[in-house]
């Protein structure tokens, strides 16, 4: 198989790693975005595992991305029994949305009542900024920032509606040194036969890692027939960058939001984000991410964006290394290969020293695998 230059799977070494199915997903992504669908209809003529494709785009939660891609340049391609299970993953991927979405008006309508200033990010919302449609996203739980000093009020309504938190919220000391020591909370209620999960956060990034979110930035967006108030555009990318990277975009989901928020608005904005991003020490981290969404998604980078991009060569080879451990089912990245991409992702002196202490305080994981949270 084939692909055009600007796709990276021939560029390793290490690339016969990459299984087949990852490049029959990857090629439906990059056409979803108008980047050779011959490609991936090239790939789809050829797969001779669709089961191990469908497993693939479920594990990277990019299913309804790959159904559509399906749906627009190769629906006569895929066997009808494949295609059968894969309308099924969807059907339910939706369903559960729908419980989200509908948990998520309701528990924001309790907070607002109680006047705490808590925004739901991520899940369902995310889903309505980046797609435009609550079912094009994979979504396994609900996310809401809470102000430190409310974090107790936020919890124990939480309580009160039925969740139980893990660790139970009677450990928890929401002390000032407490609330610096953690970031989140995460708690589970039973819906019917299925559970929803809910992380309430007050932190979004770890001590070595900062990140905070500017509150001030902020937008309504219209959900399941409600609307909720929650980050800005500008500062969910933002956000959506540090988590990815923390994590070393182990999964294409994480990277196909990039994708559809890179097209959210014109130059003028991205000249603006990244200025703001050098101030916020996150640059590297936002033209890391664009890399890999113009790599594995196909996705047009604004020009200011691709200018900054052929400057960094950093990012530019940081995105690429990424490509195997993103794709492989085998290899995957051990604690010393994150502390390492972690300090070269960051361009600020001060960050990367930071980073540097955090691991020389625990190298004792130096050789642990760190498995991403199923």
């Amino acid at each position: 198989m084939n692909f055009s230059k600007d796709t990276p799977f021939e560029e390793f070494p290490s690339a016969k790693a990459v299984p087949p199915e990852a490049k029959v997903v990857v090629s439906g992504l990059r056409a979803l975005h108008g980047k050779h669908p011959d490609a991936f209809r090239r790939s789809c003529t050829g797969c001779r595992d669709w089961n191990a494709v469908l497993d693939f785009a479920d594990s990277h939660r990019v299913v309804p991305a790959f159904r559509e891609a399906l749906r627009k340049h190769a629906a006569n391609l895929i066997p009808a029994e494949p295609m059968r299970a894969l309308d099924a993953r969807f059907r339910t991927n939706a369903q559960q949305n729908l419980i989200l979405a509908t948990e998520l008006l309701r528990l924001t309508k309790l907070f607002v009542e109680k006047e705490l200033t808590v925004f739901p990010f991520k899940g369902p919302v995310l889903a309505v900024q980046a797609f435009d449609d609550l079912t094009m996203r994979q979504s396994g739980d609900l996310d809401f920032f809470v102000a430190p000093d409310e974090a107790w009020q936020a919890a124990k309504l939480l309580l009160d509606e039925g969740y139980t938190s893990d660790p139970p919220l009677h450990h928890v000391h929401f002390s000032r040194s407490h609330m610096r020591g953690r970031r989140e909370l995460n708690f589970m209620r039973k819906w019917g036969h299925a559970e929803i999960h809910v992380e309430l956060k007050w932190r979004a990034g770890e001590f070595h890692m900062p990140w905070s979110f500017d509150t001030s930035k902020t937008e309504h967006v219209n959900i399941a027939g409600g609307t909720v108030r929650t980050f800005s555009h500008a500062e969910t990318f933002f956000y959506l960058c540090h988590h990815g990277s923390r994590h070393m975009w182990q999964r294409l989901s994480w990277i196909q939001d990039i994708a559809s928020l890179l097209a959210m608005s014109g130059d003028a904005l991205w000249r603006l984000m990244l200025r703001e991003s050098t101030e916020r020490g996150c640059r590297r981290n936002l033209l890391i991410a664009s890399t890999l969404a113009q790599q594995l998604c196909g996705s047009e980078l604004p020009e200011p964006v691709s200018k900054a991009v052929r400057r960094d060569s950093v990012a530019l080879n940081s995105a690429r290394k990424l490509v195997p451990w993103i794709l492989s089912s085998d290899q995957k990245p051990l604690f010393k290969h994150y502390h390492s991409f972690h300090v070269r992702s960051r361009e600020r002196l001060r960050d990367r020293v930071t980073i540097w202490g955090a691991w020389l305080w625990d190298t004792a994981r130096m050789d642990r695998v760190v498995a991403l949270k199923k």
